[in-house]
């Protein structure tokens, strides 16, 4: 499975599970295992929760391509405005580039 993000400033961080041919995003299920080899689910057919970014679209060796938005936030890294593809081969918890990292601090009292 090969998920390519586009990143976009949003309020909340997204979470991402793999289980088998399921994708949880954000604790809503999608199962995928009906696109068969050489097809594509349109965007307009899969469920409005605001991260999908292009349509899925199954190769014919089988591997699935797939477009979400990437939320970040204020303060955050080079590697999450620019990330570079996810290709996941395991079930569970998929890592995503960090949302935001915290402001960094002034210093009050400058010598």
């Amino acid at each position: 499975m090969k998920i390519i993000l586009k990143p976009q400033r949003k309020a909340a961080p997204m979470t991402l599970e793999k289980q088998g041919e399921k994708l949880i995003i954000n604790g809503e299920e999608l199962d995928l295992s009906g696109i068969p080899n050489g097809a594509t689910l349109e965007k307009r057919h899969l469920p409005d929760i605001g991260l999908f970014a292009g349509d899925i679209e199954r190769d014919n060796a089988g591997e699935l391509t797939i477009r979400l938005i990437l939320p970040f936030g204020k303060n955050a890294p080079h590697e999450t405005r620019f990330p570079e593809p996810i290709t996941v081969t395991a079930d569970g918890p998929v890592t995503l580039p960090v949302y935001g990292t915290p402001p960094e601090e002034e210093d009050d009292n400058p010598a």
